[in-house]
């Protein structure tokens, strides 16, 4: 099943247009850490406010599988490692 990750506050969007093929709802989960771990990564989390941010998950229709708060994943997150 293909699931897209959008990435959204009050304000701003970040919406997956690619997806990404994935075997169960427990792999959705797993593939949403991830991605939460790469956008916080990239977009350098300590410096940005993720209170607003939140990640859905969808399937091709639109239909929402899963959403996640980035504020209490980000803040739990370790460094990553060397």
């Amino acid at each position: 099943m293909r699931c897209f990750f959008n990435f959204s506050t009050q304000h701003d969007s970040l919406i997956d247009e690619e997806g990404v093929e994935v075997s169960s709802l427990d792999h959705v989960h797993s593939e949403a850490l991830q991605a939460i771990q790469e956008i916080s990564q990239d977009a350098g989390a300590p410096e940005v406010d993720w209170s607003d941010w939140t990640l859905s998950v969808t399937d091709p229709s639109g239909q929402v599988l899963l959403t996640l708060a980035l504020e209490t994943i980000v803040s739990k997150e370790a460094p990553p490692l060397q």
